[in-house]
């Protein structure tokens, strides 16, 4: 078996997908798995020992995603109801806060409700929208007062259900402390190590702003750090029909340069080889945390540290493997995450790129074209087209547009997306130490932005660039 990787990543997505179709409940599934995996253990015969282990984890796979939709007795959805509900909630900041326009949004891990005459233990995560100027950081114990409520099952003026969405990210209520209501801090358990990358993506976000503004800086902002608050409605509708909207999402492409930009700085220093990687690593690992650990970012990150161990070791790494371990982990860690439309594009879109290209390039490039421009072109069309192959199903089934433009706009805007976010870079790195370097790339980061503007602007303007339906 030459990528068993990929084999137990599958394995373990056709278990979860299959539970829709499933009356077996968390005990029953767990049951079969153990049957057939002690069965594997004692057979001799190797074909058969390998069929029923698959088995085993078919139902394994069944068994995980089960005890993960299922809430425990002392979950906080058990003890509220759809309406809003003043109460103080005792719990720990789980995740880091995030700016919503005037009101600050974090995950709440809760310990303990209190609704006046009754009190309740309780455990499960609250997305909290509190309006405060004061700065709350991840490991803090406050207790809130304010509105509960479990989530509503749509959102306004659209089909989406918003309790399932929630829920996948593993949130089951809403809760509002508005201006003037109170919050105490209890403790601050709150390390150095979970508090340095909240800490680190507020200074990058001040430099970004000191050099740049407006629709500017919220797009260097949403390419760096993943913050996408501050985005132009007009600008996000605009990529959404163009195909483009992923540049303002950060992923693998991000990670791959601050790989890059920290081996290449130690190796400029000259840091030692084993060293050097191990640094990267440490780099990457933080990049990560600071842009908030999406899908796409995680996904990266486990492949990055996959090719930089290989490379540590001399053992060449095999992409589909890498890419199947970080599905397995990502899925492992929250089942959920397959009927989640981020992870899909994210691992559709790297599957697509890495087997159509290839086949498409011994295809449409043969060996006689040695114009390099020529060649550069047609490879820039080859990855786009593969990547627009792999998304565009799940793309229209969503969001109710298919976009053929998005093949060659891709081809523009994608380097110049690369541009920009190698200037937001420059601005972060030297900011502090070297204003007048930093300056220089902000310049750079505005003409690359503008022309960024007109050049999707002007995609979204041709006759049958996208159909909406």
């Amino acid at each position: 078996m030459n990528r068993p990787l990929v084999v137990l990543a599958v394995i373990i997505c056709l278990g979860i997908l299959f539970v829709n179709f499933s009356v077996l409940n968390f005990l029953s599934t767990f049951f079969i798995a153990a049957i057939f995996l002690i069965s594997s253990l004692t057979l001799r015969d190797n074909n058969e020992s390998k069929l029923l282990t698959i088995f085993s984890l078919f139902f394994a796979s069944m068994a995980l995603f089960y005890s993960c939709v299922q809430p425990s007795k002392c979950n906080v959805t058990n003890f509220i109801s759809f309406k809003k509900e003043n109460c103080l909630v005792l719990g720990v900041i789980k995740s880091q806060p995030e700016r919503k326009g005037n009101l600050k949004e974090f995950i709440f891990s809760a310990k303990e409700i209190d609704f006046g005459n009754l009190r309740h233990t309780c455990c499960g995560n609250i997305l909290v929208k509190i309006d405060s100027p004061d700065d709350y950081y991840p490991g803090e114990t406050l207790i809130l007062s304010g509105s509960l409520h479990k989530p509503y099952l749509k959102i306004k003026n659209t089909s989406k259900n918003y309790q399932n969405y929630l829920i996948s990210r593993d949130i089951y209520a809403l809760m509002e402390v508005p201006s003037g209501f109170e919050v105490t801090r209890v403790s601050n358990n709150s390390s150095f190590g979970r508090n340095f990358p909240f800490w680190l993506k507020i200074r990058s976000q001040a430099l970004i702003y000191r050099y740049l503004d407006g629709a500017e800086a919220a797009v260097l902002e949403a390419m760096v750090l993943g913050e996408k608050n501050n985005l132009p409605k007009k600008l996000v509708t605009s990529m959404i029909l163009s195909g483009t909207i992923h540049i303002l999402v950060v992923s693998g492409y991000n990670v791959g340069i601050v790989c890059f930009i920290a081996a290449l700085l130690l190796k400029l220093i000259r840091v030692n080889r084993k060293m050097r990687i191990v640094l990267s690593a440490a780099v990457v690992l933080l990049y990560c945390l600071v842009t908030g650990a999406s899908t796409p970012v995680v996904r990266a990150t486990i492949m990055a540290y996959i090719f930089l161990f290989a490379y540590l070791f001399r053992r060449e790494g095999d992409i589909y493997n890498s890419l199947a371990l970080a599905a397995f982990i990502i899925l492992l860690l929250n089942p959920r995450q397959l009927f989640d439309v981020g992870f899909q594009l994210s691992f559709l879109s790297v599957f697509c790129i890495i087997y159509f290209y290839p086949i498409f390039k011994n295809k449409f490039c043969p060996g006689k074209i040695k114009n390099k421009i020529i060649i550069f072109f047609l490879d820039a069309v080859l990855v786009s087209f593969s990547a627009w192959l792999g998304t565009m199903g799940v793309i229209a089934y969503n969001f109710r547009i298919f976009a053929p433009v998005t093949i060659i706009a891709n081809i523009f805007i994608v380097p110049i997306a690369g541009l920009i976010t190698l200037c937001g870079f420059g601005i972060i790195i030297f900011g502090q130490m070297i204003p007048f370097l930093a300056q220089m790339f902000a310049v750079n980061a505005r003409v690359l932005i503008t022309a960024l503007f007109i050049i999707n602007n002007f995609m979204v303007k041709i006759p049958g660039a996208y159909y909406k339906f």
